[in-house]
């Protein structure tokens, strides 16, 4: 997405936000002016938690009063940590796509490290241990922004001596290495979006140029770049859904190995200890808290393996002898599978962790008492209906409460809170800069900053899950489990869809019911 685009979609939120929800800004908190993030979070949630609280109330997971009591707490700060990574990600990819750079270029700003380039070959081997994040390099100034306009680089060079014929002998090996990796991503990841800025091929239409790349992408490339080895198991995972055959366990435990390397911020390193070389793990020292967060959203918004985990941990903790059973099914699969669409990617498994907590809880209802959805709620009172006759299947009744919390999640309260906490950031900008000539990039500049120095300063982390060892070792010995776990994967790194923020009347047609087709959530809430 380009600048002007981006602001015109908040432009569009805005009026959709007001006249299509009535929602207005309320007045900011005054202890909070100092602040324009903390502030724009308030604000969006007290502006947008009349929408949401007749969903909230008597939820499954509000059976159990002290969870009930607890989400009161918690629903703020689940909506404010979603919503600020999201929008540093789509601010920093805005950045991105207006300033590109070279291979040759990046040689250098990827690796933004003397070291990288003294050790000699040895450096080579491990090169990739010396990545430099954007967020890392804008606070060493060496990116910045000129009069908080324009990006500017700054063209003081690593003192390295010998730095351009260094630099030189590397361009090929890197551009090889790097075009191979974007392109075996294209064909495997149908969600991955190319670190190179892709413009119109005149010659051919059809194809595009992948010249530069963007430099909101080069440390996630680089991350990328050092298990491209590993990135081949995703080729025998396309090939298994293709034939319609079942991954084995060595399979799926090396996407398990990918996924744990992708997600790590340590490198290895020689010290020289005795005359002698040492290798040592270290963690990562040019990546900052936001620029860690980005890579670690960025690879779980393709690869969703954080999220698989998780629905597979609660999947092997669901009371039952056979939950494998109860969850192996097609439908089950395509149903369960929802979560993947949750766009906050950063703290998503909390929500699916409620909605399974929620079916352990109604098992304490009292027998004259169900779990209902709206659908069944506004059944009952249309039809006054006995609780025994809507579903024989106490499971199944969950089943479409799962759906309903997918749905809703996915479709409804974060698109909108995220979307209002854009459009409030946009506002106090603007009211900061009101003395100033109005300038879109200005804006878009200064709402990375603040972000990024938000996420550094409260130092957000995204927790990153893998496969669990138990439930794996129980899928040895269980054909059905590993049938399983296979279909699940295979569905995760399909493309998803997520609705596209900050939204407009585009998206609000999308997610408004349509009476054929009968959508009980929606119209309840709406």
């Amino acid at each position: 997405m380009r600048e002007s685009e981006f602001i015109r979609r908040v432009a569009e939120a805005e009026s959709v936000i007001r006249y299509t929800f009535r929602l207005e800004i309320p007045e900011a908190e005054q202890r909070l002016k100092g602040n324009l993030v903390a502030c724009s979070l308030d604000q969006a949630y007290r502006m947008t938690e009349s929408l949401f609280s007749n969903y909230w109330k008597n939820r499954p997971f509000h059976i159990n009063d002290p969870r009930k009591e607890l989400f009161e707490v918690k629903r703020r700060e689940l909506l404010s940590d979603a919503a600020v990574p999201e929008l540093y990600c789509m601010v920093r990819k805005i950045i991105g796509e207006e300033n590109t750079m070279t291979v040759y270029a990046a040689g250098e700003y990827a690796f933004f490290d003397a070291k990288a380039f003294d050790m000699g070959l040895e450096a080579d081997d491990i090169l990739s241990n010396f990545v430099t994040g954007m967020d890392d390099l804008f606070n060493r100034r060496i990116y910045t922004f000129e009069n908080d306009q324009s990006l500017t680089i700054n063209k003081k060079k690593l003192e390295v001596k010998g730095l351009g014929e260094k630099l030189g002998s590397r361009n090929q090996p890197l551009k090889k290495t790097v075009n191979n990796v974007d392109a075996k991503l294209a064909t495997l990841l149908p969600a991955y979006q190319s670190f190179f800025f892709e413009e119109k091929n005149i010659a051919d239409p059809k194809k595009k140029w992948k010249s530069n790349l963007k430099i909101s992408d080069l440390d996630l490339m680089i991350i990328l770049k050092r298990s491209s080895k590993k990135l081949d198991i995703l080729r025998t995972i396309q090939e298994a859904r293709q034939d319609h055959t079942t991954l084995s366990m060595l399979q799926i435990q090396k996407l398990q190995r990918l996924h744990k390397e992708l997600t790590s911020f340590c490198e290895q390193r020689y010290d020289d200890k005795d005359q002698k070389k040492h290798l040592t793990t270290v963690e990562l020292e040019h990546l900052t808290a936001a620029d860690k967060l980005y890579i670690q959203m960025e690879i779980e918004r393709i690869t969703n393996c954080t999220m698989l985990a998780d629905l597979l941990k609660n999947i092997r903790e669901f009371p039952g002898a056979r939950s494998d059973v109860m969850f192996a099914d097609p439908a089950s699969i395509i149903l369960f599978s929802r979560c993947f669409e949750l766009g906050n990617i950063y703290n998503r498994t909390e929500v699916l962790d409620r909605s399974f907590q929620g079916f352990q809880d109604s098992l304490m209802l009292k027998k004259d008492r169900m779990m209902e959805t709206l659908e069944s709620g506004v059944q009952r009172s249309l039809k006054d209906m006995n609780s025994d006759t809507i579903d024989a299947s106490y499971f199944e009744r969950w089943k479409k409460v799962y759906e309903e919390e997918m749905d809703c999640w996915s479709n409804w309260i974060f698109p909108i809170f995220t979307s209002c906490f854009c459009v409030v950031l946009s506002k106090n900008i603007k009211e900061e800069q009101s003395k100033s000539k109005k300038n879109d990039a200005k804006e878009v500049s200064i709402m990375y900053k603040e972000l990024s120095d938000y996420i550094n300063k409260n130092n957000l982390k995204m927790s990153a899950m893998t496969f669990d060892d138990e439930l794996l070792s129980n899928a040895r010995k269980n054909s059905i489990m590993r049938n399983m776990i296979s279909d699940y994967l295979m569905d995760a790194l399909q493309e998803k869809r997520r609705l596209p923020i900050p939204i407009t009347l585009k998206e609000v047609n999308e997610i408004m019911p349509k009476r054929s087709v009968g959508k009980w959530l929606k119209e309840a809430i709406i």
